[in-house]
């Protein structure tokens, strides 16, 4: 009855973390799974499926490639790796950072490695965010040094176009005749 308790206490755990928690033994097969919740993984979600498997079977080929070598030296220095990987599903791209540590039994033998996978496209995203924002901040200065210090409007214009043409991908030639357009409508 205690290890019936200890056991749901621990599952419960690792379900709070809401992480993708596995341990693989040597021979990267599967002997522990739990799922990530609310994951995007092609894969069945079941433990029983996974258990037994090798994890190149189960899992998606962008995340088992890289797994391949960060196991490798898992097992042989007993040195935590990290790795992180990306999964697109239609149009949707979600980020994954993976933990792999080596797990070693009671008796201090090496057993096989945990991985502790997390979501962290939030993470990524607000990142992917902030720097476009400080790209955003840098032409804003730019833009704004070249009207103050600048007495010739033609040049400055050349240049505020050329910023922007080269940060938002707009041909030059679209530029070129917006501003045309307007010394037309000025004279």
């Amino acid at each position: 009855d205690a290890l019936r308790r200890s056991e749901e206490q621990f599952r419960s755990l690792v379900a709070s973390m809401g992480n993708m928690v596995f341990s693989i033994d040597l021979n990267g097969s599967f002997m522990v799974y739990h799922p990530m919740p609310l994951a995007i993984y092609d894969t069945p979600f079941d433990s029983e499926v996974f258990v037994g498997k090798h994890y190149r079977d189960v899992l998606p080929t962008v995340f088992s490639s890289q797994l391949d070598e960060a196991f490798r030296v898992v097992i042989s220095s007993l040195n935590t790796q990290q790795i992180d990987y990306r999964l697109e599903e239609g149009e949707d791209e979600r980020y994954y950072s993976a933990r792999i540590s080596p797990m070693i039994g009671t008796n201090l033998k090496l057993l096989g490695a945990t991985v502790v996978v997390s979501d962290v496209t939030e993470t990524v995203n607000a990142h992917h965010r902030e720097r476009r924002l400080l790209a955003l901040e840098k032409i804003q200065h730019e833009i704004t040094t070249l009207f103050l210090e600048s007495d010739e409007p033609d040049f400055v214009i050349d240049r505020v176009l050329a910023i922007l043409g080269s940060f938002f991908a707009v041909p030059r030639a679209y530029m070129f005749t917006l501003r045309e357009n307007e010394r037309l409508m000025d004279s």
